[in-house]
């Protein structure tokens, strides 16, 4: 199998593996064993079927019938997916039209209408493994919803223009004439937009590509502007003045940041420990927040371990500031996209298997060196040639977590996690 790439539908061809994000249109099952879903991110590729607008139609090329009702996109925007088990139940069960989804390893192909479609089949090695994802990623979001709009716009000026010219006098007067050149220059404008915002996107992509980061990690929020860790440290933000003007130093501040680290250690030391039991009230605070007798129980997972970071460029001869994050549920959900399950009573320890290789996308060789100089104080020094892993770009937010303890007087604890950061495996 060819290794899928990321990819809008206009990009797409014939028999390759690729990872798309787009809108579920229409979603329906033809028995247990799959599910079709109808995919769309609002580009044109002249290879896919061609929805028509029945209000563009030739009256007598085209067939309505209350079955075939397509409400949009029209054009050659949508994509037929064919989805197998154990994909097909879990878009039966957790889908529905409107939702943006994150679909990975969709083989391209020929249908029988001479038509280009794709398929999810089982994974041959984890085949448990659910290649359908709900998009969550903000990036990923606002770009889809740009196109989209465009799209609607475009559409809403045609169907205008349309009904302009039904009900123009035979002979045009200049005010249609004008609206008609208008409604033009609108669409020719939109159309320049998406363009512009594509560009974009690719000039992020290559400045990345560029400046020698991990391409396999995605990083939303372009336009925050880049810090060090040394200045998200040292927050100026930190330092205020109270009603009476005396300067006071704030225990956090609610800030994100987008910055360019890599990973030079973790916590726990097994990875089996980055997931943890809901019934856990060293985790799950809420289980410690009971009145009277009454007792809570909760079951699941929930992820939660520690990434300690450093600047992706660190000057020789000098001592790096570094940052830990705290990956909680939420957090780590997004940036593995997998859920926390039991990774001790994992069966034929396949999540294990997948959360490490994920990892190893993440910081490299760590974990082997860990592994491997066990009597070795980590992390390594700035610069060390034997950890090699690339640095990435990274969001990360700041918040205050509420603590009763001497070490935090003024009762918060200063926090960092990461935020809107996904490895692509």
């Amino acid at each position: 199998m060819n290794r899928p790439q990321k990819a809008l539908i206009k990009d797409v061809t014939i028999n390759n593996f690729y990872h798309l994000v787009g809108e579920v249109v229409k979603l329906f099952s033809l028995d247990a064993s799959c599910t079709d879903l109808y995919v769309t991110d609002y580009t044109t590729n002249e290879d896919l079927f061609l929805y028509e607008d029945p209000e563009e139609a030739d009256p007598e090329d085209f067939v309505f019938t209350k079955e075939r009702k397509w409400r949009g996109p029209f054009g050659q925007m949508t994509m037929a997916i064919r989805v197998w088990e154990p994909h097909a139940s879990y878009a039966r069960n957790n889908i529905r039209e409107g939702d943006v989804v994150f679909l990975q390893a969709v083989h391209t192909k020929l249908s029988a209408a001479n038509k280009l479609e794709g398929a999810i089949h089982q994974d041959r090695t984890y085949l448990d493994r659910i290649n359908i994802r709900k998009v969550t990623y903000a990036s990923q979001l606002s770009e889809h919803k740009a196109r989209k709009e465009a799209y609607e716009r475009a559409y809403a000026l045609r169907k205008a223009s349309r009904n302009t010219v039904q009900h123009a006098p035979k002979k045009p007067s200049a005010k249609t004439s004008a609206k008609k050149k208008e409604t033009k220059r609108e669409m020719q404008r939109l159309q320049k937009e998406l363009e512009l915002k594509e560009l974009e996107q690719k000039t992020a992509e290559n400045a990345i590509k560029k400046a020698g980061l991990n391409e396999n990690v995605k990083a939303s929020h372009p336009e925050i502007r880049l810090s060090t860790i040394e200045e998200i440290v040292h927050n100026p933000f930190l330092k205020t003045r109270n009603p009476k003007g005396v300067e006071i130093t704030l225990p956090f501040v609610n800030a994100k940041y987008r910055t360019r680290v890599r990973v030079v250690d973790f916590y726990p030391k097994n990875l089996e420990d980055f997931a943890h039991p809901m019934s856990d009230p060293n985790w799950n605070t809420a289980l410690n927040e009971t009145r009277g007798n009454e007792q809570r129980h909760e079951s699941g997972w929930t992820w939660g371990f520690v990434l300690l970071v450093e600047d992706a460029n660190v000057p020789a001869g000098t001592t790096p500031k570094r940052l830990r994050l705290f990956v909680n549920n939420s957090a780590g959900q997004h940036l593995l996209n997998m859920d926390a399950v039991d990774l001790r009573r994992d069966p034929n320890r396949r999540a294990l298997k997948q959360l490490t290789e994920t990892l190893f996308i993440l910081w490299g060789n760590l974990f082997e060196l860990k592994s491997l100089f066990k009597r070795i104080s980590f992390p390594l020094p700035s610069g060390d040639s034997r950890l090699r892993n690339l640095p990435f770009e990274c969001c990360i937010e700041e918040y205050g977590n509420k603590v009763s303890s001497e070490n935090w007087p003024l009762g918060w604890q200063r926090m960092h996690q990461p935020m809107g950061t996904l490895i692509v495996n």
